[in-house]
């Protein structure tokens, strides 16, 4: 895969990291984030986003609910430099590293006929 917002290389174990339990003392700059579980046997990339404050996305994520399944989530990032695309970013790593929890769950419509 051509990369063009990336970096050519992605270390995910080498980015700074802390517990969800710590997320209170993430940072508050702009950053793509990766929601990691390096215990994890099937994978280790559960989630990928991009926040402009990393520690006001964290306060109260939509993700929260999910994260229970895993058993020590831990969450990564990659600063964001202010000219750089974050959506782009955001973009090519979840096409890059496919995790699960990205995966959009369709809603199930009722359509009704009438009797």
């Amino acid at each position: 895969m051509e990369l063009y917002f990336l970096p050519r290389s992605i270390d995910i174990a080498a980015l700074p990291s802390v517990a969800l339990a710590e997320r209170a003392t993430l940072p508050r700059y702009s950053a793509l984030y990766f929601m990691v579980d390096w215990q994890s046997r099937d994978e280790f990339i559960l989630y990928i986003g991009r926040a402009h404050s990393l520690r006001a996305r964290w306060s109260n994520h939509h993700i929260m609910d999910q994260l229970p399944l895993w058993s020590s989530p831990r969450i990564a990032w990659l600063a964001a430099k202010p000219q750089e695309n974050l959506d782009a970013m955001e973009c090519e790593a979840i096409a890059l590293f496919h995790p699960s929890l990205n995966k959009v769950i369709p809603r199930l419509v009722w359509k009704f006929s009438p009797a």
